[in-house]
């Protein structure tokens, strides 16, 4: 996904399946990082019928600014399962 730095907009991230419903939570780590997010750099998502989506942008719960991101995804499901992938790239700029 490309987006300018000044768009605020929902990311939307398909899923789909027998997970739609289950609480997800989206970070954005710049691609530099090369590692997992931790624990307090998860946002709340919500579902659009059987996509994840999460507003990112100047003043919204992702602020991302200018750079190439990984996009994860974490899920909350039964008998303390907690999937996490790393489901695309951001890249944010011209």
């Amino acid at each position: 996904m490309r987006v300018p730095a000044s768009s605020t907009e929902e990311m939307v991230i398909p899923a789909g399946g027998n997970i739609v419903g289950l609480p997800a939570e989206v970070a954005c780590l710049p691609t530099r990082y090369g590692r997992e997010p931790d624990d307090d750099e998860y946002e709340d998502a919500a579902w659009d019928g059987s996509d994840i989506v999460i507003l990112i942008g100047p003043g919204s719960q992702l602020a991302v600014t200018a750079g190439d991101y990984d996009i994860w995804v974490r899920l909350t499901g039964p008998s303390s399962r907690r999937p996490v992938r790393r489901v695309g790239q951001l890249h944010v700029g011209l």
